[in-house]
């Protein structure tokens, strides 16, 4: 019996042994599956904002809870600020412009080419209504109508005038045809031009074009219009090379990238994935680059022995291309700030601090460059201003990293946080620096809208061919410039031009030159 009874408490040990194991593995893997669920979630919810919410990342007004007091009061009091100035500005609303004239049809530019239509009364209608004499005119009432003219092509008949010698068989002579783009060529140049920024720049692909000119009786072939663009980009490329070897010698680049789909050869009826790189001056020349790989060797071939600061996200490639300058890349606060606007689904008041902290560092870089802040000056103000909200951020993020599950959104995130923070930091001490690298992500929106349209490049040669024509269009864009007016100019002169000046024929060039034909002496 006592055998029995020691062999029956020992299996119940056993069994709660057990059941214990089974309990505490069971609630390992209920509290995994909570956390998986919790992040499925927030990461579902992101996608969906994303896809159908609007696309800004703007922050809660109301959120200004910070991770230190000091910092929570000071943010507090500008919120206050924020809302005592749209009071007053509410409390002005008697004093700003009737809505017929803030929000109006705005009148057409007086520039345009206006056609008059003058409309009078007859004979028998100009009789007063009272005593029956003739009334006479005493002024008019004017009203403007904006109308459009399809665009048209048309035919250009160069004649040249034949000479010959009636004294003997030999004397002949023609006149000179001047240089063409295309050397008996059809298109001229502001067909090419046409061409080329329709599809770089307004995102149609050939095969509309082709119905377009159907329509207005002129056969052309997708294939002749591709022709057209090589023998385009062919001659416009020396000129963004010359804009590239200018962009080299400035103290700060910022560099992005984004795939385009091309089609590759030794894959029949297949394409391959390419990658568009853009490297721009912010807010300024931009030039793109076009590789068939992401590795840092296309960057590398790109910049070369570039002597001054890169900035950008955060791809390891751009590392290692100094090696021998740790300090030459910077990071984006704007990468950061996207992942915790992302995990505000998941942890709203952790996520929620990191931005309003760094929504106070983009409150001093607006309120620099509306002072007008440059150089020494600014950096003065990011190290005095900009530099503790930086180094207390980075200490909260230190903190952070261990309270958060490395898996989550948040984790990510503060993970991702961690690894830049350094080149982050580093934009204070870099006059030509900013906070982020908006200014070049902006330039990835043509490609990125003209990739959904005409869905991929021909070739790699299409492909190099677009990122010429891409640099030159929004290079334009980002100076001011009328795309098309420039794009007929220098496709009429650059056959001729001197390559000696060719700086005279990019963007910024050509610009600074008809200034000055432009201004009076």
């Amino acid at each position: 019996m006592q055998h029995a009874a020691k062999r029956m408490i020992a299996e119940r040990d056993r069994d709660i042994a057990t059941l214990k194991h089974v309990v505490t593995e069971l609630t390992a893997r209920c509290e995994n599956q909570d956390v998986t669920i919790r992040v499925l979630r927030s990461e579902r919810q992101a996608l969906l904002m994303r896809l159908f919410g609007q696309r800004s990342e703007k922050v809660d007004p109301t959120q200004t809870a910070l991770f230190r007091d000091e910092l929570l009061t000071e943010a507090t009091s500008e919120l206050e600020a924020e809302l005592a100035a749209k009071s007053a500005g509410d409390a002005d609303q008697d004093k700003s412009p009737a809505k017929s004239e803030r929000n109006g049809r705005r009148r057409p530019p007086s520039d345009l080419r206006r056609e008059r239509r003058q409309y009078t009364l007859a004979e028998c209608d100009r009789l007063c209504p009272c005593c029956r004499v003739p009334m006479q005119a005493f002024g008019e009432d004017l009203t403007e109508q904006l109308e459009y003219v399809p665009a048209s092509l048309f035919v250009i008949e160069h004649a040249r005038t034949k000479y010959a010698c009636r004294g003997c068989e030999q004397g002949v002579a023609i006149a000179v045809l001047p240089a063409q783009p295309i050397e008996k060529g059809l298109p001229g140049p502001g067909l090419l031009a046409h061409v080329a920024l329709s599809k770089y720049g307004h995102h149609l692909p050939l095969y509309r074009l082709e119905s377009i000119f159907a329509e207005q009786g002129v056969p052309v072939s997708r294939k002749t219009m591709c022709d057209w663009v090589a023998a385009t980009a062919a001659m416009l490329a020396p000129i963004v090379a010359e804009q590239k070897r200018q962009m080299l010698l400035e103290p700060l680049l910022q560099s992005d990238d984004t795939h385009v789909q091309y089609q590759d050869r030794t894959r029949k009826g297949r394409t391959s994935r390419g990658f568009l790189w853009s490297y721009t001056i912010p807010w300024a020349e931009v030039v793109y680059d076009f590789t068939t790989t992401r590795s840092r060797s296309a960057p590398r071939e790109f910049l070369g022995d570039y002597k001054g600061h890169l900035q950008a996200d955060g791809y390891a490639g751009y590392i290692s291309l100094f090696p021998n300058r740790p300090d030459a890349t910077i990071g984006c606060l704007a990468h950061v700030r996207r992942k915790f606007f992302e995990a505000r689904f998941e942890d709203k008041d952790r996520a929620g601090t990191v931005l309003a902290a760094i929504q106070r560092i983009y409150r001093v870089e607006r309120r620099a460059k509306e002072e007008k802040l440059s150089g020494e000056a600014l950096v003065v103000v990011r190290l005095v201003e900009v530099m503790p909200i930086l180094r207390e951020l980075g200490l909260y993020f230190e903190a952070l990293a261990a309270l958060v599950l490395p898996k989550s959104m948040l984790g990510r995130a503060v993970r991702y946080a961690i690894g830049q923070w350094p080149a982050i930091k580093r934009y204070t001490a870099v006059a030509q620096a900013e906070a982020d690298n908006n200014s070049c992500e902006q330039t990835m929106r043509v490609p990125v809208l003209g990739r959904k349209n005409w869905m991929f490049a021909g070739s790699v040669e299409g492909g190099k061919r677009g990122a010429v024509l891409f640099s030159l269009i929004v290079t334009c864009k980002r100076l001011g410039i009328n795309p098309a007016e420039y794009l007929v100019d220098v496709i009429t002169r650059v056959a001729t031009h001197p390559n000696a000046r060719i700086g005279e024929l990019t963007p910024r060039g050509w610009k600074e030159l008809h200034e000055k034909t432009a201004s009076p002496a």
